[in-house]
């Protein structure tokens, strides 16, 4: 009798180890996710507010103060060759060298010809041209790039331009400003690929098209969201 009750007992304490071993593994494993989530949160707050306010709120495209927009054709001056197209709304604090989107009210200036050893340093200042693409009016594709997140205390005020940049889908509006010309794109692509995978997206089979790139997901860099779109009014 007395061998059963100490076997029933190490059996107890048995099993009350294993339970104990169980229920440390899964309070270590949810500290560990709350304290990842929580940094991850920290880090890229700036970028997932603009996410959280955009799925969460009623979103508008902001109201233009121009009831219509001159679409260059990159023939001549702005003047020269140009089209009218009622249905594009520019609002005035545009950059005269700039990308807007309305859909996710991105308003960002461009710096033209980034290279490779300056372009950390050109994405500080909004959105970054890579040098060797397409110019708008130009013939080929305009290859841009921007951050969807940077750290917080990294300089800069375009570290979430495109943070909604997943958002757009296929005939959503893209207008590039250029030598007083505004150049309008439809967007027909948009997709995830790998970093090593991105100079498929330099050139395309469209007379004029553009491509705009960002790391993707928002707050990590291990892929790269593509999104192209097509000139119109050529």
């Amino acid at each position: 009798m007395r061998e059963d009750y100490y076997n029933d007992l190490n059996h107890l304490l048995d099993y009350s180890k294993r339970r104990q071993w169980q229920w440390q593994i899964f309070l270590d494993a949810l500290t560990f996710a709350t304290v990842g989530l929580a940094t991850y949160y920290l880090v890229n707050y700036a970028a997932l507010n603009i996410r959280f306010d955009y799925i969460f709120s009623k979103h508008q495209a902001p109201v233009s103060s121009i009831a219509s927009s001159t679409i260059g054709t990159g023939q001549g001056g702005a003047g020269d060759g140009a089209i009218e197209h009622p249905l594009i709304n520019v609002p005035d604090d545009v950059p005269e060298n700039g990308i807007y989107i309305s859909k996710i009210d991105i308003k960002a200036p461009i710096t033209w010809n980034g290279q490779a050893d300056n372009i950390q340093e050109l994405l500080k200042k909004g959105v970054a041209h890579i040098a060797g693409s397409a110019t708008p009016g130009m013939t080929g594709n305009v290859f841009l790039t921007g951050h969807s997140s940077e750290l917080p205390w990294a300089d800069g005020d375009y570290k979430t331009v495109f943070a909604l940049l997943d958002k757009l889908e296929n005939g959503d509006e893209i207008i590039v400003r250029i030598d007083k010309q505004n150049y309008l794109y439809k967007v027909y692509n948009k997709q995830v690929t790998g970093k090593d995978e991105v100079g498929g997206f330099v050139k395309t089979d469209k007379k004029e098209s553009i491509t705009i790139m960002t790391c993707y997901p928002v707050g990590s860099s291990l892929k790269r969201l593509i999104v192209q779109a097509e000139r119109q009014g050529q």
